[in-house]
């Protein structure tokens, strides 16, 4: 009796596994791919091989981006949430977060997942975390620092590395491989005297192969300031001066393999202040001082791609954001 026990015991968990399989192999070929951006994390589990450990905008979302009745559960694991994808300006392919959801969105992309309670994933105060079973992309042995030095830490250049997802209708998704964006970043921020906001300095790099056309137009117009965390409804940046610009080929710049572009932004100018409750604050004066979170982020308008012309290419118009960081000059 108890070999017929062991017996069963193993075929049910045979059962287990090779289902698992035939349902990855059948999602695998869904219809349906787009590629999710991750953020730099600790890569490596000794007791597991390599593999590379992920988070997404998904895994961390700020309360403005919560609708429905999640925040009532906030502090609860396994309770089912959607978040709805919207497509990344610029690019054809990259989604990032939209909204986080407790109802099945209709006619949206979106990824099924749960609550969790994990510091791995920090949610923001007020947010909340959730898992989709995405967070893990096993590579061959050995590979998983090499991703890792590749993808990069705040103080130094960063690289988003881009997750591609094969999605089924009801939102359940598997990775299907990865690819680096052509352009990384690093970031800085210069001494703080504790009175005013900081000069940021800001260098995309031209990380790939292949030359690379990038557009900042007027004031550097090209370049806005967010909240830190994704997905929230946050604080429109901008002078009205760049909403009105038009960028003409004096405006281009080219960058060949190993190229870079660098800006400095004076955070205590008007054209950063940002709109709260009607009125435009620098951001020392926004929140607690040294806890408020802000990402300078590359937007240029994918429209320009319409009135610029590049020899032999396209420019590359998909947002990128910078570490987030505080007005006291904490980078994360």
């Amino acid at each position: 009796m108890r070999r017929i026990t062991i017996l069963l015991a193993l075929a049910g968990q045979l059962f287990y596994l090779v289902g698992l399989v035939a349902n990855r192999e059948i999602l695998l070929r869904s219809d349906t791919t787009v590629f999710l951006r991750t953020v730099p994390v600790d890569p490596r589990d000794p007791f597991r091989g390599d593999y590379v450990a992920l988070r997404y905008d998904i895994n961390a979302v700020a309360a403005d981006a919560i609708r429905g009745r999640l925040a009532e559960h906030r502090h609860e694991d396994d309770v089912p949430v959607f978040a709805v994808l919207d497509p990344v300006p610029g690019s054809t392919d990259l989604v990032r977060l939209g909204h986080l959801t407790d109802t099945v969105p209709r006619d949206r992309l979106f990824l099924a997942g749960t609550t969790v309670q994990n510091s791995r994933f920090r949610a923001p105060k007020g947010g909340l975390a959730a898992r989709y079973d995405i967070e893990t992309l096993f590579v061959q042995q050995g590979h998983g620092l090499e991703i890792e030095a590749k993808r990069g830490r705040p103080a130094g250049l960063q690289v988003p590395m881009e997750i591609e997802l094969a999605v089924n209708t009801g939102g359940k998704a598997a990775i299907r491989g990865y690819r680096w964006s052509p352009i990384g970043i690093t970031f800085d921020i210069a001494r703080f005297d504790g009175q005013v906001a900081p000069e940021a300095h800001v260098t995309l790099h031209n990380v790939s192969d292949e030359t690379q056309w990038l557009v900042d137009p007027g004031d550097h117009c090209s370049f806005g300031l967010i909240p830190g965390d994704w997905g929230a409804d946050g604080w429109p940046a901008g002078s009205p001066l760049c909403e009105r610009i038009t960028p003409t080929p004096a405006d281009v710049r080219r960058l060949e393999p190993g190229a870079t572009y660098s800006v400095a932004l004076n955070l205590n100018l008007a054209r950063w202040h940002l709109d709260v409750d009607g009125h435009p604050l620098p951001i020392d004066r926004i929140g607690e001082l040294g806890t408020e979170r802000f990402r300078v982020v590359y937007r240029p308008d994918p429209s320009w791609s319409e009135i610029l012309e590049v020899p032999g290419g396209q420019l590359w118009l998909t947002e990128l954001p910078s570490p987030a960081f505080t007005a006291v000059g904490r980078i994360d």
